[in-house]
């Protein structure tokens, strides 16, 4: 096999066999190399050494890569059990795997299941029970060998749950309980292991890049920004106040429900200030980003960007129909709201360095876009419409 036998993956911080498939530990690889491969101790060492360089150089390593390897190996811990199913690790071979469906415990061959199955005492299951078939990956070769179960479809999972989440609550009626509460958790949790720097560098995007492109410098369009989301929030609001009760059913108690206290306002107009401005910024770089947004949300912010001082109700429009195209209409070219989570997880931590923000700081972002699709239908059904026979 031409080419170094290890080298670095930046995705996890670790050393990766290309032979064997598997990650080994820093101070392992030149016995790994040795024993394994036959390679000389000089050439070894080389090796191990480009491997420390190539991590020196890593615009990630100090960001999200130990946080993700833990994220993947906690899951196998504990008594060998598999955890939540996560997405695959690019490099990493994917093999069919028999898992207890009582304990969680995941193996290669089914034996060894049956096996660990009847000698835990936490394990409720037995001998005869049906195994689950799997699919999982495993990190480490050899005694560190641990399986962690993994998704059959391993593309863009946020994107694919957002969208599914999105979706559910596009099809909510004001009586109805269509909203999927699971939707956001399904998201939360999968923010803990989701490549944010996949979509970073399919832009070509520096992580100081990414996190300046939430923010805008010019003062126009943050004071433009600010003005629509407020009015937007505020006109869907007042439209539900008016809806006091709609076919025997409080307003207020169905899955359109957006009230919430002041500073809530505040904390949520915030965020989707950030969210246009992001939109407003990629079409600006001088990278031609503006290829994430899909063209119909592109004509209605250039619209909304070049007449600041057009009527309200136009620029609510606009904003209306760039939501609509951000949060509903979800397509493979799409991954406009993925790259701006993406972007928007990047932060500066204390030492003044750039890493990724964990899943739990992520959690009001993901609140207020979930608040302003419940404002999107809200507004598309009583006022963009003619879908409203409700009486007030």
């Amino acid at each position: 096999m031409n080419g170094p036998t290890v080298v670095y993956n930046e995705q996890l911080d670790l050393p990766f066999c290309v032979r064997c498939k598997h990650a080994v530990e820093f101070d392992g690889v030149v016995k790994h190399m040795k024993r394994n491969h036959l390679i000389s101790h000089a050439s070894s060492i080389q090796i191990a050494g480009e491997i420390g360089d190539a991590r020196s150089l890593s615009p990630i390593v100090n960001a999200s890569a130990a946080e993700m390897r833990h994220k993947y190996l906690a899951t196998t811990v504990v008594e060998y059990r598999s955890g939540p199913a996560l997405p695959p690790l690019e490099g990493f071979p994917t093999a069919l795997c028999h898992k207890c469906p009582d304990c969680g415990y995941l193996a290669r061959k089914g034996a060894s299941v049956r096996r660990n199955c009847a000698a835990s005492k936490a394990c409720k299951g037995h001998l005869s029970c049906q195994l689950d078939e799997v699919k999982g990956q495993a990190i480490f070769g050899g005694n560190k060998c641990r399986y962690y179960q993994v998704v059959e479809n391993g593309g863009d999972l946020f994107s694919d749950v957002l969208a599914e989440s999105m979706r559910k609550l596009q099809g909510a009626t004001p009586a109805s309980t269509a909203i999927n509460e699971a939707g956001i958790s399904e998201m939360s949790a999968l923010l803990s292991v989701f490549r944010f720097d996949t979509h970073l560098k399919r832009c070509g995007l520096k992580l100081s890049e990414a996190s300046s492109l939430c923010k805008s410098t010019d003062s126009r369009i943050r004071t433009l920004s600010r003005e629509v989301v407020t009015a937007y929030h505020k006109q869907a609001f007042d439209i539900t106040e008016q809806k006091v009760w709609i076919k025997s059913h409080t307003f207020m108690e169905s899955d359109l429900n957006i009230a919430v206290t002041r500073k809530t306002v505040e904390h949520y107009d915030n965020r989707m200030v950030q969210v246009l401005e992001f939109v407003f910024n990629l079409m600006s770089s001088s990278r031609q980003l503006y290829q994430y947004i899909p063209p119909d949300a592109i004509r209605s912010a250039e619209s909304l960007r070049a007449d600041s001082n057009a009527p309200v109700a136009s620029k609510l429009r606009n904003f209306h129909d760039i939501l609509q195209n951000l949060l509903f209409r979800h397509n493979e070219s799409n991954e406009l709201i993925a790259l701006f989570i993406s972007c928007y997880s990047v932060i500066l931590d204390r030492s003044n360095e750039y890493q990724f923000a964990t899943a739990c700081e992520l959690t009001p972002i993901l609140a207020a876009v979930k608040h302003f699709a419940r404002c999107l239908v809200v507004m598309e059904i009583y006022l963009y419409s003619s879908s409203d026979t409700t009486e007030s």
